[in-house]
């Protein structure tokens, strides 16, 4: 969760008090209607009480120039679009949703040790392969991938760019996968959003 440096907004609290004292001109930005920035904003709104209207962009670049021109008033955006920012002092950051701090942001806390009841959705990646790849194939990708990733350069470079590796076997991937597509289909049903 990131604000301007210019914002007087400097924690997550701050943004509360801040949306209590300024009703109505509270926003934030996404990469779009439905994505992980668009939920994010809206479990953000219900569960700390901040009523703010959401700002659809076509991309990450439009969305994060307009938060730092203080157009928009905040973005919960994936780390490693925003870390060159926070890093050159053009965004604050506030919170970030996973259930640990991360190593490149170490004095950012998480929204739930920020206060908030519900932490929200965190952005991940994973390979996939068309379905009717034989077993052997998939598990020889699997253990190819979960090789690499276990390479010391490959993981300080991920955490360089806030990311965190989180290695599953074929199967554990396609039950975390088919909980978050029942999960994002339970929000998005609940915050009543319409793809354009």
């Amino acid at each position: 969760m990131v604000v301007a440096t210019s914002s007087p907004i400097k924690s997550v609290q701050d943004l509360v008090a801040y949306s209590k004292a300024n009703a109505g001109n509270i926003s934030f930005a996404s990469t779009g209607v439905g994505s992980g920035q668009h939920l994010n904003g809206e479990i953000f709104s219900k569960y700390a009480g901040v009523p703010a209207v959401h700002v659809p962009y076509k991309g990450g670049p439009p969305a994060i120039t307009d938060v730092i021109g203080g157009r928009v008033t905040f973005m919960i955006t994936n780390p490693s679009e925003v870390l060159p920012q926070i890093e050159g002092g053009k965004l604050r950051a506030l919170a970030v949703t996973g259930n640990k701090r991360m190593k490149a942001l170490p004095n950012v806390p998480t929204t739930t040790e920020a206060g908030l009841k519900s932490k929200g959705t965190t952005g991940w990646w994973g390979l996939v392969a068309p379905a009717k790849t034989p077993q052997p194939i998939v598990d020889r990708l699997a253990r190819e991938v979960l090789e690499i990733i276990k390479d010391p350069e490959i993981k300080a470079n991920l955490e360089k760019m806030g990311l965190v590796e989180s290695p599953q076997s074929p199967a554990e991937f396609a039950t975390f996968y088919r909980d978050e597509v029942k999960r994002y289909g339970e929000l998005i049903r609940e915050f009543k959003i319409e793809m354009e």
